[in-house]
């Protein structure tokens, strides 16, 4: 396999795990709040957000891949983290936007 094909596709498996570890972790320090007696615990709570996070995360780490010049890990870990933060705060002004 190509080197570009191989750091293309090992970036989108990237992007897809970072993105849903993330979520997980967030949700499940998110679902740790205060709770009602019939809401689910911070495991599924983290697993719901790590499902709907991680196509995003490969959806990032492929356009980076394909865009990148000096191909490096260290830039895309940079990269995934950077799309994560802004992701998590469009997520939360919207909801904001959303309540006001």
């Amino acid at each position: 396999m190509p080197s570009k094909t191989k750091y293309v596709l090992l970036s989108l498996l990237l992007g897809f795990l970072v993105f849903a570890a993330a979520g997980f972790l967030a949700g499940a320090y998110l679902g740790t709040g205060p709770k009602h007696p019939h809401a689910f615990g911070p495991v599924i709570i983290g697993a719901i957000i790590a499902a709907y996070t991680a196509p995003i995360g490969a959806v990032v780490g492929l356009i980076s891949a394909l865009v990148i010049k000096n191909r490096t890990w260290k830039k895309m870990l940079l990269i995934l983290g950077i799309a994560f933060v802004l992701m998590v705060a469009g997520s939360i002004l919207y909801v904001r936007i959303l309540m006001a």
